[in-house]
Protein backbone atom coordinates (compact mmCIF):
# COMPACT_ATOMS: atom_id res chain seq x y z
CA UNK A 1 0.00 0.00 0.00
CA UNK A 2 1.08 3.20 -0.37
CA UNK A 3 0.37 7.04 1.26
CA UNK A 4 0.23 10.60 0.09
CA UNK A 5 0.15 13.42 2.92
CA UNK A 6 -1.73 16.26 1.26
CA UNK A 7 0.47 19.39 3.18
CA UNK A 8 1.08 22.46 0.98
CA UNK A 9 -0.97 25.23 2.79
CA UNK A 10 0.54 27.83 4.77
CA UNK A 11 -1.35 28.46 8.31
CA UNK A 12 -3.88 30.50 9.12
CA UNK A 13 -3.27 34.31 9.65
CA UNK A 14 -4.19 33.56 12.83
CA UNK A 15 -1.58 31.34 13.62
CA UNK A 16 1.03 33.13 11.40
CA UNK A 17 0.54 36.34 14.21
CA UNK A 18 1.65 33.25 16.91
CA UNK A 19 4.82 32.83 14.56
CA UNK A 20 3.50 29.65 12.96
CA UNK A 21 3.98 29.63 9.35
CA UNK A 22 3.73 25.87 8.81
CA UNK A 23 1.84 23.18 10.85
CA UNK A 24 3.48 20.48 9.33
CA UNK A 25 6.56 21.76 10.07
CA UNK A 26 6.10 22.16 14.67
CA UNK A 27 7.32 19.78 16.71
CA UNK A 28 6.27 16.95 19.10
CA UNK A 29 9.25 15.74 21.07
CA UNK A 30 11.85 16.82 19.06
CA UNK A 31 9.85 15.20 15.67
CA UNK A 32 7.89 17.34 13.49
CA UNK A 33 4.52 16.58 12.45
CA UNK A 34 5.47 15.29 9.25
CA UNK A 35 7.69 12.78 10.12
CA UNK A 36 5.48 11.49 13.07
CA UNK A 37 2.17 11.85 9.95
CA UNK A 38 4.56 9.81 7.81
CA UNK A 39 5.96 7.32 10.43
CA UNK A 40 2.75 6.57 11.47
CA UNK A 41 1.26 6.11 7.68
CA UNK A 42 4.62 4.08 6.63
CA UNK A 43 4.65 1.90 10.39
CA UNK A 44 1.22 1.27 10.73
CA UNK A 45 -0.38 1.34 7.49
CA UNK A 46 2.55 -0.49 6.07
CA UNK A 47 3.01 1.71 3.40
CA UNK A 48 5.76 0.95 1.36
CA UNK A 49 6.15 4.57 -0.02
CA UNK A 50 4.24 7.98 1.44
CA UNK A 51 4.20 10.76 -0.74
CA UNK A 52 3.62 14.38 0.24
CA UNK A 53 1.89 16.64 -1.69
CA UNK A 54 4.20 19.88 -0.93
CA UNK A 55 5.87 23.35 -1.28
CA UNK A 56 8.95 22.76 -2.69
CA UNK A 57 10.18 25.18 -0.36
CA UNK A 58 9.26 22.61 2.63
CA UNK A 59 11.61 20.15 4.08
CA UNK A 60 10.54 16.50 4.30
CA UNK A 61 12.15 13.78 6.74
CA UNK A 62 15.01 12.21 5.13
CA UNK A 63 13.75 8.73 4.60
CA UNK A 64 14.51 6.92 1.09
CA UNK A 65 10.24 5.48 1.49
CA UNK A 66 9.42 9.58 0.86
CA UNK A 67 8.22 11.08 -2.19
CA UNK A 68 8.08 14.48 -2.86
CA UNK A 69 4.89 15.80 -5.13
CA UNK A 70 4.58 19.27 -6.37
CA UNK A 71 1.82 21.32 -4.84
CA UNK A 72 0.06 23.58 -7.08
CA UNK A 73 -2.31 25.34 -4.28
CA UNK A 74 -5.39 22.85 -6.03
CA UNK A 75 -4.61 19.71 -3.73
CA UNK A 76 -7.15 18.20 -4.88
CA UNK A 77 -6.55 18.67 -8.01
CA UNK A 78 -2.70 17.57 -7.61
CA UNK A 79 -3.96 14.42 -6.22
CA UNK A 80 -6.13 13.71 -8.69
CA UNK A 81 -4.06 14.48 -11.59
CA UNK A 82 -1.02 12.35 -10.41
CA UNK A 83 -2.61 9.33 -8.58
CA UNK A 84 -2.03 6.76 -11.28
CA UNK A 85 1.45 7.74 -12.50
CA UNK A 86 2.29 7.53 -8.72
CA UNK A 87 0.52 4.99 -6.68
CA UNK A 88 0.22 0.89 -8.01
CA UNK A 89 -1.57 -0.72 -4.86
CA UNK A 90 -5.26 -1.20 -4.47
CA UNK A 91 -5.58 1.09 -1.71
CA UNK A 92 -3.97 4.17 -0.71
CA UNK A 93 -4.28 6.07 2.58
CA UNK A 94 -4.99 9.74 2.33
CA UNK A 95 -3.93 12.09 5.42
CA UNK A 96 -3.85 15.81 6.05
CA UNK A 97 -0.75 17.15 7.19
CA UNK A 98 -1.85 18.75 9.93
CA UNK A 99 -2.65 16.03 12.78
CA UNK A 100 0.11 16.86 15.73
CA UNK A 101 -0.54 13.40 17.76
CA UNK A 102 -0.84 11.26 15.00
CA UNK A 103 0.23 7.36 16.33
CA UNK A 104 1.26 4.30 14.20
CA UNK A 105 -0.95 2.27 17.11
CA UNK A 106 -3.82 4.85 15.58
CA UNK A 107 -3.76 3.85 12.13
CA UNK A 108 -3.22 0.44 12.50
CA UNK A 109 -6.56 0.54 14.32
CA UNK A 110 -7.90 1.89 11.14
CA UNK A 111 -6.29 -0.58 8.86
CA UNK A 112 -7.98 -3.12 11.51
CA UNK A 113 -11.10 -1.90 11.23
CA UNK A 114 -10.90 -1.46 6.87
CA UNK A 115 -9.56 -5.03 6.92
CA UNK A 116 -13.27 -6.07 8.55
CA UNK A 117 -15.10 -4.69 4.96
CA UNK A 118 -14.52 -4.74 1.62
CA UNK A 119 -15.11 -0.79 1.23
CA UNK A 120 -14.46 1.57 -1.48
CA UNK A 121 -13.98 4.14 1.12
CA UNK A 122 -12.85 3.84 5.03
CA UNK A 123 -13.72 7.01 6.65
CA UNK A 124 -13.21 6.62 10.77
CA UNK A 125 -15.24 8.58 13.26
CA UNK A 126 -14.25 9.14 16.59
CA UNK A 127 -16.44 9.29 19.33
CA UNK A 128 -17.42 12.72 21.53
CA UNK A 129 -16.31 10.89 25.14
CA UNK A 130 -13.29 9.84 23.53
CA UNK A 131 -12.25 12.94 22.04
CA UNK A 132 -13.07 14.96 25.34
CA UNK A 133 -11.49 12.02 27.13
CA UNK A 134 -8.20 12.76 25.75
CA UNK A 135 -8.47 16.57 24.63
CA UNK A 136 -11.03 18.21 27.24
CA UNK A 137 -12.34 21.57 26.97
CA UNK A 138 -11.20 21.45 22.88
CA UNK A 139 -13.83 22.17 20.36
CA UNK A 140 -14.28 20.10 17.37
CA UNK A 141 -17.51 19.84 15.33
CA UNK A 142 -19.82 16.85 15.91
CA UNK A 143 -22.79 15.13 14.43
CA UNK A 144 -25.02 12.91 16.81
CA UNK A 145 -25.64 9.92 14.76
CA UNK A 146 -28.56 8.22 16.54
CA UNK A 147 -26.97 6.49 19.50
CA UNK A 148 -23.15 8.02 19.35
CA UNK A 149 -21.84 11.39 18.89
CA UNK A 150 -18.97 11.44 16.43
CA UNK A 151 -16.52 13.25 14.86
CA UNK A 152 -14.76 13.02 11.44
CA UNK A 153 -11.23 11.27 11.29
CA UNK A 154 -8.45 12.86 8.93
CA UNK A 155 -6.89 9.59 7.51
CA UNK A 156 -8.90 7.60 5.15
CA UNK A 157 -8.14 4.37 3.05
CA UNK A 158 -9.68 4.60 -0.10
CA UNK A 159 -9.65 2.46 -3.40
CA UNK A 160 -7.54 3.67 -6.13
CA UNK A 161 -9.45 2.98 -9.08
CA UNK A 162 -12.69 4.74 -7.27
CA UNK A 163 -10.17 7.94 -6.74
CA UNK A 164 -9.25 7.55 -10.21
CA UNK A 165 -12.52 7.27 -11.82
CA UNK A 166 -14.34 10.15 -10.19
CA UNK A 167 -12.63 12.60 -10.15
CA UNK A 168 -15.69 15.23 -11.65
CA UNK A 169 -17.82 14.27 -8.62
CA UNK A 170 -14.60 14.80 -6.42
CA UNK A 171 -13.75 17.82 -7.70
CA UNK A 172 -17.57 19.07 -7.03
CA UNK A 173 -17.28 17.78 -3.74
CA UNK A 174 -14.47 19.65 -2.55
CA UNK A 175 -15.10 22.86 -3.84
CA UNK A 176 -18.60 22.61 -1.97
CA UNK A 177 -18.01 21.08 0.81
CA UNK A 178 -18.78 24.42 3.16
CA UNK A 179 -21.61 25.04 1.10
CA UNK A 180 -24.75 23.22 2.84
CA UNK A 181 -26.81 24.17 -0.48
CA UNK A 182 -24.71 22.93 -3.12
CA UNK A 183 -23.78 20.21 -1.03
CA UNK A 184 -27.55 19.07 -0.78
CA UNK A 185 -27.36 18.70 -4.26
CA UNK A 186 -24.68 16.15 -4.64
CA UNK A 187 -26.12 14.19 -1.37
CA UNK A 188 -29.60 15.03 -1.32
CA UNK A 189 -31.76 17.43 1.22
CA UNK A 190 -33.38 13.75 2.94
CA UNK A 191 -29.93 12.97 3.81
CA UNK A 192 -28.62 16.78 5.07
CA UNK A 193 -31.98 17.13 7.10
CA UNK A 194 -31.64 13.47 9.08
CA UNK A 195 -27.83 14.07 10.04
CA UNK A 196 -28.83 18.04 10.84
CA UNK A 197 -31.71 16.28 13.00
CA UNK A 198 -29.32 13.54 14.49
CA UNK A 199 -32.38 10.84 13.56
CA UNK A 200 -29.58 9.32 11.04
CA UNK A 201 -27.82 6.09 12.06
CA UNK A 202 -23.89 5.53 11.16
CA UNK A 203 -25.13 2.39 8.87
CA UNK A 204 -28.43 4.70 7.29
CA UNK A 205 -25.36 7.21 6.81
CA UNK A 206 -22.55 4.68 5.26
CA UNK A 207 -25.67 3.50 3.28
CA UNK A 208 -26.75 7.47 1.73
CA UNK A 209 -23.33 8.26 1.22
CA UNK A 210 -22.41 5.11 -0.92
CA UNK A 211 -25.19 5.23 -3.61
CA UNK A 212 -24.40 9.01 -3.62
CA UNK A 213 -21.09 8.82 -4.41
CA UNK A 214 -21.48 5.41 -6.54
CA UNK A 215 -18.69 3.39 -3.99
CA UNK A 216 -19.20 1.27 -0.84
CA UNK A 217 -18.71 3.68 2.38
CA UNK A 218 -17.90 2.73 5.68
CA UNK A 219 -17.54 4.53 8.86
CA UNK A 220 -15.83 2.80 12.10
CA UNK A 221 -15.80 4.30 15.34
CA UNK A 222 -12.40 3.98 16.11
CA UNK A 223 -11.22 5.25 20.37
CA UNK A 224 -8.44 6.69 18.67
CA UNK A 225 -8.75 10.89 19.47
CA UNK A 226 -5.80 11.44 17.32
CA UNK A 227 -7.25 10.41 14.26
CA UNK A 228 -9.74 13.35 14.33
CA UNK A 229 -7.84 15.94 16.18
CA UNK A 230 -6.16 18.23 13.52
CA UNK A 231 -4.72 21.73 13.88
CA UNK A 232 -6.26 24.70 11.38
CA UNK A 233 -7.85 27.27 14.01
CA UNK A 234 -5.72 29.54 16.97
CA UNK A 235 -8.50 27.50 19.36
CA UNK A 236 -6.73 23.82 18.29
CA UNK A 237 -3.35 25.47 19.45
CA UNK A 238 -4.55 25.96 23.01
CA UNK A 239 -5.63 22.44 22.60
CA UNK A 240 -2.50 20.94 21.30
CA UNK A 241 -0.01 23.70 23.27
CA UNK A 242 1.12 20.50 26.45
CA UNK A 243 2.36 18.80 23.57
CA UNK A 244 4.21 20.81 21.32
CA UNK A 245 8.28 22.03 21.56
CA UNK A 246 8.40 25.59 21.77
CA UNK A 247 9.03 27.62 18.06
CA UNK A 248 9.70 31.10 18.38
Amino acid sequence: MEAIIVAGSAAPAELRAEGIEFIPLLKVGGRTIMERIATALHEGGECTTVHVITQESIPLPDFPWINRLPYSGRPISDLLEQLDSICSSEHVLLSAGDIPLLSVDSVRSLMRAAEKRDADVVYPVVSRSDMEAKFPGSKRTYRRMDSVTVTGGNVFRIRRSWLSGNREWLQKLFANRKNPLALASLLGWDFLFRVALGTASLSYAEGRLSKAIRASVHAPVIPCPDLAADMDKLEDLETFRPWLDPWR
